[in-house]
């Protein structure tokens, strides 16, 4: 199966280039192309996407394009829309005519944290704009494509290699002063190589419409960051427990029931979610 990477050096697009295995890549596609042999996502638009199928021609296309960042979309709200809501229709519409398989990628952050655990036909009340960016997107996806697979994760964490950090590589790379973990919100921090291979395995298996696909169990930051430094021999004495900031969800525990039949086999919990991303020397 010949794949197109949309958002490519992103922190999980990055991801999914290392995912073992019998899948032969496209050139890959970024808003910032690292170098020859990648392709320039300069479009998001029809003849933009049109013209990557056909210098790809490519049997699935994953999209990992988002504005992910609450901050950014708040400064720039209208391009939040049109990457995180409009694009992934006009996406949809494009590999539906061409007969192209899609995963996009969507998030936690639809979710109020108010009725956890969430399943994939639980209500979806966003608390941000990016939350309800991400949702209006799945909506409209949804609505252009019924063989398309969105698949619905929480917080990422590991060593990626893009520009931007994960969770995981914020708490390392700070090096002066106390990090701040929240103590009082309940995500699922999962391992970004794990999930590009089993999001891509769903897809294989035949998984359409929408999956929850993340850690076994949700925790705090908190305890997330004591258990990584735990497992790293690092002193937890910079880790700063403190509350979450009003309007962060408080409870996004998720019910992964679907995605682990779907996958036939237990999620990750968290002691071999750390193992994976973060593989001890002997």
């Amino acid at each position: 199966m010949r794949v197109l990477l949309l958002g490519a050096s992103g922190r999980l697009g990055s991801c999914f280039l290392e995912v073992p295995g019998g899948l032969s890549f496209a050139p890959a596609a970024s808003r910032r192309p690292l170098g020859a042999g990648w392709l320039a996502l300069d479009r998001l638009d029809r003849e933009g996407i049109l013209g990557l199928l056909r210098a790809a021609k490519p049997d699935l296309v994953v999209n990992c394009v988002a504005v992910t960042s609450r901050a950014s979309c708040s400064r720039d709200p209208s391009a939040a829309w049109r990457v995180n809501s409009l694009f992934p229709r006009m996406l949809a519409e494009v590999c539906g005519d061409s007969g192209t398989g899609l995963i996009h990628l969507s998030t936690d952050l639809v979710y109020s944290g108010g009725n956890a655990p969430y399943s994939e036909r639980s209500p979806a009340v966003p608390r941000s704009l990016y939350g309800w960016s991400k949702l209006v997107g799945d909506r409209l996806l949804q609505a252009a494509s019924e063989s398309a697979l969105i698949a619905r994760t929480s917080v990422i964490f590991g060593s990626t290699g893009s520009a931007r950090s994960t969770f995981s590589e914020e708490l390392l790379e700070s090096s002066e002063g106390t990090f701040p973990v929240y103590s009082d919100s309940l995500r699922h921090h999962t391992p970004a190589h794990w999930l590009a291979g089993a999001v891509l395995e769903a897809f294989e298996m035949g998984a359409s419409g929408m999956l929850l696909l993340a850690s076994g169990k949700a925790c705090s930051r908190e305890r997330f960051a004591r258990a990584l430094f735990g497992h790293l021999g690092l002193d937890p004495a910079r880790l700063a427990p403190c509350r979450s900031p009003k309007g962060t969800p408080l409870d996004l525990s998720l019910d992964l029931r679907l995605g682990r039949a779907v996958l036939k086999r237990p999620f990750p919990d968290l002691p071999s979610s750390l193992g994976m991303e973060y593989p001890l020397r002997a």
